[in-house]
């Protein structure tokens, strides 16, 4: 592991199941298999938990994806919130990481539409404006987690596994 990895003693990017140090030691050379929409995720992290990043900032969709990939986590990154909702129809996703302030349909407008469809999965909610009205308005949409921005790479880093660990917990616990 180099220094610049957000995996770190601090904030280790083990993924459940998976041994520690394959995502890493894949990094520098791993082979790619083509996802829906252009997004691709390692062949290695076929297994590992999917999380779909939705981010209308290329910068930030793709820094988070990169980051997220380097941990050993299936990724897929789309650019706002009809997207997210095309990909979360065609695909099954561990965790979402979604911005508010997109075009089209908001982080909001879309845990709306995941609770009115019944979809349940952990949702970490990345933006530079919490939407705390709306959020206490609806306490049934609160996120699982939030980050405002600018957040760094090993807070992200931490919140994914927190909030991955909490839903594998409470989902072994039922």
């Amino acid at each position: 592991m180099n220094e610049a990895s957000p995996c770190t003693a601090e904030a280790p990017c083990a993924v459940p199941g998976r041994q520690p140090g394959k995502a890493e030691a894949a990094w520098g050379n791993r082979q790619m298999a083509p996802e829906r929409n252009g997004t691709h995720v390692p062949v290695e992290s076929l297994a590992a938990p999917r999380i779909l990043v939705v981010e209308d900032d290329i910068f930030f969709r793709q820094l988070n994806a990169d980051v997220l990939l380097h941990c050993g986590y299936a990724v897929q990154a789309v650019e706002d919130g009809a997207a997210a909702w095309e990909a979360l129809n065609a695909s099954h996703y561990d965790l979402l990481v979604t911005d508010n302030s997109m075009p089209y349909l908001s982080g909001v407008e879309l845990l709306r539409k995941l609770y009115a469809a019944h979809i349940h999965l952990p949702v970490i909610m990345a933006t530079g404006a919490i939407p705390s009205d709306e959020l206490s308005r609806l306490p049934s949409l609160k996120p699982s987690a939030m980050l405002q921005k600018p957040y760094s790479v090993k807070e992200l880093v931490r919140a994914v596994k927190r909030t991955l660990s909490e839903a594998h917990a409470h989902s072994h616990s039922e």
